[in-house]
């Protein structure tokens, strides 16, 4: 009826006007921004973002070697599967992650780099599944041929990706380390380790078991990772704070002990901050060494110490009796000897 007046009033004699419209701002959504920031941090260390089904195969995880009473077994069937092999909704990143490099495997591609970060769905007592946001990686090194040579071991690779998102949320506390309790059964059981933040499992990296690798049809020393991002947004991070540069200058002392093939950097370098000394700057790796002159069950650890004081220069007594304590600790703690 409305047309049929307009039209015998006249289209002509209406005013045009524009509709008003009210623009709501965007809403500040920190999750996202952090989601963000973590995909640029990824794509800065060279890997890039890819987008799977949010569905799994349950057949996968018979290929991954799950226990029979695996949580990730639990899986939710969907009524209406869009094909008969996704009927279920993913427990878990990895295999999605693992199709992806045998179809570019396929493709003729040698070196690899991928993450995911979504949502996987594990069974829970209440009507609804819990929903857990996780980030997946995969790091294949470059099989190329090249003049430069690079012998280091992939897992440094992406355990360096992880390690830079960490430093740019300003999380210290973190260590990669080996856990009784940890059982991923894809994993290659001597190159594993658990993420740990605050003492707390968040997550775990390693290289793909080589009977996954070859069922799989990729190639072998792929390594994997796993993060829960849901648990790192809700860590309180530190504020950051910046100080004036340095007036005096430090001294740098050597240290090398041999200890039990058991005991990690990590619970040297702890010990070693653990010293009660404000003195103690930095502690950094420089060699892990086994061989000759080392007994079998044991390895030789060599850490560069760096003391400095902002109040004034360190004399060399100073160093000595804070060096002498960092030793005598070292022994006690984790039965260290020192190496000539």
């Amino acid at each position: 009826i409305i047309e049929e007046i307009a039209r015998l009033y006249g289209y002509n004699n209406i005013t045009s006007t524009l509709p008003n419209i009210e623009v709501q701002p965007i809403r500040n959504n920190p999750l996202w921004d952090f989601i963000n920031n973590i995909k640029d941090l990824m794509v800065r260390s060279g890997y890039s973002e890819v987008i799977n089904y949010s569905f799994l195969n349950p057949l996968v995880l018979d290929k991954l070697r799950f226990a029979p009473k695996d949580k990730k077994r639990k899986l939710i069937k969907i009524k209406n599967p869009l094909k008969k092999e996704d009927e279920a909704i993913r427990t878990a990143l990895i295999p999605a992650l693992l199709n992806n490099a045998r179809l570019n495997i396929r493709r003729g591609e040698k070196s690899l780099r991928f993450f995911e970060i979504s949502s996987v769905f594990l069974h829970s007592a209440r009507s609804q599944p819990d929903e857990i946001l996780k980030m997946s990686a995969l790091y294949l090194k470059d099989r190329n041929e090249t003049v430069w040579q690079d012998e280091h071991d992939g897992f440094y690779d992406i355990k360096g990706a992880l390690e830079n998102i960490f430093l740019n949320l300003k999380i210290k506390n973190y260590s990669f380390s080996y856990d009784a309790g940890f059982s991923e059964p894809y994993l290659h059981p001597g190159k594993s380790c658990v993420i740990k933040i605050n003492e707390q499992s968040a997550g775990f990296l390693g290289m793909l078991h080589p009977d996954i690798s070859e069922d799989f049809e990729i190639y072998p020393e792929t390594y994997v990772m796993e993060l829960d991002i849901d648990k790192i947004f809700t860590l309180k991070l530190p504020k950051t704070v910046y100080q004036s540069l340095p007036k005096y200058p430090y001294i740098e002392r050597d240290i090398a002990i041999v200890v039990s093939n058991n005991i990690t950097v990590s619970d040297a370098e702890s010990t070693i901050l653990n010293a009660d000394s404000q003195f103690i700057e930095s502690v950094r790796l420089f060699d892990i060494y086994e061989g000759k002159s080392i007994p079998k069950d044991k390895k030789s650890l060599a850490f560069s110490i760096r003391y400095r004081a902002v109040d004034r220069t360190l004399t060399d007594e100073e160093v000595n009796g804070i060096h002498t304590k960092i030793i005598k600790q070292l022994e006690d703690t984790l039965k260290a000897e020192l190496r000539s």
